[in-house]
C-alpha cells in the first residue's frame, strides 16, 4: 500500500502459500521512494 504520497518500488515473487494451499505473491526488496 501507498500512503502519505510515497513511492514504495519492491519485486514480487511467487511464492506457495502453505498455510491457504494457494499460489500467492511475496514483496522482496522493499524501499520507499522520495521524490
Amino acid at each position: 500500500t501507498i500512503n502519505n504520497g510515497d513511492e514504495v518500488s519492491f519485486d514480487a515473487i511467487p511464492s506457495y502459500d502453505k498455510k491457504k494451499e494457494k499460489k500467492s505473491w511475496r514483496a522482496v526488496n522493499i524501499k520507499h521512494v522520495n521524490d
